[in-house]
């Protein structure tokens, strides 16, 4: 064992295994240690010992060989595994993709998706006439909100009867705006309720239009958002906003720029408004409810890019 292992490395390419020199070393520090190995080592001869390390290193050829064949085995095996996996996972990414084509490609038969429960009757409404329309129509909606929005909710099910659908798909309209702001509210100490924004509803994205100045707006251009505060009101569709700058701190903390950083803005790029910010020093201001801004441009985006 030691002659194979061992000993048979003294001619191995430092180039293949770069540590040999100290398996080496380490094997005899070990010997050395070894009372039973090292005497019989001290016992033999000069020539008894190359005999002994010239027909171990012969010997060492067939398991080294063994050894970079099973390292070589292990590499493809793993590399398989890869791509296996990485073909399931594209296999994956075309079915989603394609189901996400067939939902908007459907939701645009009727305009588009449902927002309030109002909307859920203007669907039935719109396909009156056709029994089979109006089944698919609910299904749509019901995957929209599951599949490309990923909500959960036991209320999205698609394999319930037609009239159960239809009022799970109302009640979860109603609910689903007001989750989210009884979890904010409940995070908030009891004295600064008064203080708390109003929540945004996650699902009326109603068109925003300017009104007065003062009010807080985020805006998104360019993939990305924006906040600030409106200075001007030129008419309901155009407004002056001041915009806030960034701080390196973190994405949720901003500072009032030296220079103001003002610009006419057309309502369509704000998708929400009148929310708080909160400053500790008078220099930062943080937003008090960044979850919800998320959210509510997360629904935006979804809906600009969809329809």
């Amino acid at each position: 064992m030691f002659g194979k292992q061992c000993f048979g490395d003294l001619d191995f390419s430092l180039f293949k295994r770069k540590n040999a020199s100290s398996h080496h070393l380490s094997t005899l520090n070990m010997l050395n240690r070894n009372k039973t190995v090292s005497s019989f080592l001290s016992s033999l001869t000069e020539e008894e010992e190359n005999f002994l390390f010239k027909k171990s290193a012969c010997l060492a050829q067939t398991f080294r060989a063994k050894h970079r064949q099973e390292e070589k085995n292990a590499v493809e095996r793993k590399r398989h595994q890869l791509e296996e996996k990485k073909a399931k996972k594209d296999v994956a990414l075309v079915k989603k993709r394609a189901q996400v084509t067939a939902i908007l490609a459907a939701l645009k038969n009727h305009d588009r998706p449902c927002r309030t429960a109002a909307d859920v009757g203007r669907v039935l409404q719109y396909f009156t006439k056709q029994r089979t329309g109006r089944l698919g129509a609910i299904k749509v909606e019901l995957q929209y909100h599951r599949v490309i929005l990923q909500l959960k909710s036991p209320l999205l099910k698609t394999s319930l009867p037609f009239n159960l659908m239809v009022e799970t798909l109302k009640e979860f309209l109603k609910t689903a705006t007001n989750e989210k702001a009884d979890e904010e509210r409940e995070e908030q100490p009891e004295e600064d309720h008064q203080d708390a924004p109003a929540m945004p509803c996650l699902r009326e994205c109603e068109s925003f239009k300017f009104a007065r100045t003062g009010i807080t707006v985020g805006v998104l251009y360019d993939s990305d958002y924006y906040i600030g505060e409106g200075t001007a009101v030129q008419t309901e569709a155009v407004g002056t906003v001041n915009f806030l700058e960034r701080c390196m701190i973190g994405d949720d903390a901003y500072r009032w720029p030296d220079i103001p950083d003002e610009a006419d803005l057309n309502a369509e790029y704000v998708f929400i408004s009148d929310f708080k910010l909160g400053s500790a020093n008078g220099h930062v201001w943080m937003i008090k409810h960044p979850n919800i801004l998320k959210d509510r441009l997360l629904v935006f985006q979804q809906n600009l890019d969809n329809f």
